[in-house]
């Protein structure tokens, strides 16, 4: 029987990590990338990460006023 020249572990992990091209782990695990559009364009990246900034810029001016 001849062996796999790929270790086997890595079939089990294979579809637990977001960066596989496997169409249905975005599916079946939920992570950050289910939150983009389906073409996963940077520049919604950059929009996403651009609004919880400004939440975030947003919240700590309004705690300073109140303070």
């Amino acid at each position: 029987m001849d062996l796999p020249s790929w270790p086997i572990g890595l079939v089990g992990t294979a579809y637990l990590t977001p960066y596989t091209l496997h169409p249905t782990p975005y599916s079946l695990h939920p992570t950050p990338y289910t939150l983009l559009p389906t073409p996963y364009s940077l520049d919604n990246a950059i929009d996403l990460t651009a609004t919880w900034y400004n939440f975030l810029k947003i919240a700590k001016l309004k705690t300073v006023q109140a303070l």
